[in-house]
């Protein structure tokens, strides 16, 4: 991937992989987007195959931005119909929360909280891709009872961009 630099040949503020329309923070080397699709305080998770990265754990659709994606929620929802097949039909986009992992956390990965019907919710049933054997509505307090993609451990940790408590608040009385 190429990166503009300064004349300097270093990496700066507002420095970013040419070609691209959505804009890199500073100091991102790897960025992403994708759904946390929730209805109540249960959110849809994915399990990866074995044979994808961060593998058997259980993380949120989505993926790596790309140059052809206008928005985080134009890659989010990309990579959603990718490894879904679909996306949940009327869905209301309540949040959006940007992680940040990695030795240097230069990999970013925004997520975008979408709240999804009842209705919807009890007859969704997504197509996998290869990425994933299955998938699962969880509860949010049995989280912690899954092996959980480090993404998901970093939203809803409770000194991440978006506690657990926090969470339970903003979604009580979906339907």
């Amino acid at each position: 991937m190429s990166i503009k630099k300064h004349q300097d040949g270093k990496k700066g503020e507002g420095d970013m992989p040419e070609g691209y329309e959505v804009a890199w923070p500073p100091g991102c080397e790897k960025l992403g987007a994708g759904f946390a699709f929730c209805c109540g305080q249960d959110v849809l998770l994915l399990k990866r195959s074995p044979k994808s990265g961060n593998p058997l754990t259980w993380g949120l659709p989505g993926g790596n931005v790309d140059k052809t994606d206008a928005s985080f929620q134009s890659a989010a929802e990309r990579e959603s119909v990718e490894e879904m097949g679909r996306l949940p039909e009327g869905l209301t986009v309540i949040k959006e929360v940007t992680t940040r992992r990695g030795k240097r956390l230069q990999k970013w990965y925004k997520v975008i909280v979408a709240r999804i019907s009842r209705a919807v919710k009890d007859s969704f049933e997504p197509t996998l891709n290869n990425e994933h054997t299955e998938y699962r509505w969880v509860d949010v307090k049995d989280l912690h009872t899954l092996q959980l993609h480090p993404v998901v451990s970093l939203l809803f940790a409770s000194t991440g961009e978006f506690p657990l408590e926090q969470f339970q608040r903003v979604m009580e009385g979906a339907t």
